[in-house]
């Protein structure tokens, strides 16, 4: 019997909160750690037994926060193993476990345990108790689907955009101003469209009929009036606009697609590119010195798997550390980066989009958050649950999530 880590749940608390806001409007539920702890007790407890059955569960809930008036508990098991949109239906097609998700709860966690047989057990518990308002940790975040759309996270307010395209993917990234006033989603044409309190996008790089264009990145400098930055296509070219320097180093895979995201220092004064396989590319912008070979980062020859990368807040060529991310939900260190814990994890499916660290993210203990395909926002390493702006379950079409 293998126990799974609680975060690994928060895809069960999105379709929750789904649930809730899809009947009757119905407040978010929040995540609660001492609940985590005793779902995964829960979990296990009827995972070892082999069958369902409600012992203290609810009970021990309301010992997790003061002023706790009630609590509720719902358990199910799934011979597939974790299926969180199998037990949501079931949960939701019986009306006393409905009445949990939809009751007039404050908290919840939820825990899956996989016994010997590959049967997945699950423990929700509900609990109704005053919740200390916790502000986001960001200004902005913003997941961009493949249709252009931008959904608001958090308490982030909405954004007005410029472009939209219902039904064809050619949304590839979006990039925020550093003041997260507005920002540019990119096409895969290589075309820049502001939203928020961007203005004009300046001139780039543009492959008409071509979805080669891949990521943007604005310098620390940019302005809504002046932005500068560069895109990335697919064979690993750099493309300046708005005046940015010009760049060296790097890497080019001419006729072969398989260059990711591109990130830049905090400074501006390099970055790197994020290739299929993991590979770390070092850049430098116009004359400074080129920023360090990354030596200790995950990597995968041969496999296409790599979707992501993001630097510690502060990062620069004399210290630099972050993370990158695979398709299954792994989340891994480089650089001076301390080990990662609590990522949410999807064996042999190839679901997780994209990885943002917190602005309290450390070198040392680095935070923040994943986004699957369906839009589901989950926290890691100690960083705040976010209410997902964008959740659709079983339409994979987050492509990424922005910050700052």
């Amino acid at each position: 019997m293998a126990a799974v880590d609680p975060y690994n749940a928060t895809a069960q608390q999105t379709l929750i909160n789904q649930d809730r806001a899809q009947n009757g409007g119905l407040p978010a539920l929040a995540w609660n750690n001492c609940l985590a702890t005793i779902a995964q007790q829960n979990a296990d407890r009827i995972a070892a037994q082999g069958y369902l059955s409600h012992t203290n569960g609810p009970t021990l809930d309301l010992g997790c926060l003061p002023g706790a008036t009630y609590a509720g508990e719902n358990i199910a098991y799934t011979s597939r193993g974790i299926d969180d949109a199998q037990v949501n239906t079931m949960f939701m097609n019986s009306a006393p476990h409905r009445a949990n998700i939809l009751g007039n709860f404050t908290l919840v966690a939820t825990a899956w345990t996989i016994a010997s047989n590959g049967y997945g057990y699950i423990a929700e518990e509900f609990l109704n108790a005053p919740v200390p308002a916790v502000a986001d940790p960001f200004r902005a975040m913003l997941t961009l689907d493949a249709f252009g759309r931008l959904h608001a996270d958090g308490s982030t307010l909405p954004q007005a955009t410029t472009a939209y395209w219902p039904n064809w993917r050619i949304a590839t990234a979006a990039a925020l101003l550093p003041d997260a006033s507005g920002g540019y989603v990119l096409d895969g044409f290589g075309g820049l469209h502001p939203f928020g309190a961007a203005g004009p996008a300046p001139a780039t790089a543009y492959w008409g009929g071509w979805s080669i264009a891949r990521d943007v990145a604005l310098l620390p400098g940019s302005t809504a009036a002046a932005p500068s930055g560069y895109t990335l296509d697919g064979w690993g070219g750099l493309h300046q606009f708005g005046g940015a320097p010009a760049i060296r180093g790097g890497a080019m895979w001419v006729n072969w697609d398989i260059a990711k995201r591109l990130v830049l220092l905090s400074d501006g004064t390099g970055g790197y590119m994020l290739d299929g396989w993991g590979g770390l590319h070092a850049f430098a912008v116009g004359t400074n010195p080129m920023p360090p070979a990354i030596t200790n980062n995950a990597f995968w020859p041969g496999w296409s798997i790599a979707r992501d990368i993001a630097l510690t807040p502060g990062s620069t060529a004399s210290n630099v550390s972050g993370v990158t991310l695979d398709g299954y939900g792994g989340v891994h260190p480089f650089g001076t980066a301390g080990a990662v814990q609590g990522e949410a994890m999807w064996p042999n499916w190839n679901i997780a989009r994209s990885v943002k660290l917190s602005p309290q993210s450390t070198a040392a203990q680095p935070q923040g958050w994943t986004v699957d395909g369906y839009g589901g926002l989950h926290p890691f390493g100690g960083a705040p649950a976010v209410a997902s702006g964008g959740y659709s379950l079983g339409r994979d079409l987050a492509v990424q999530l922005i910050e700052g």
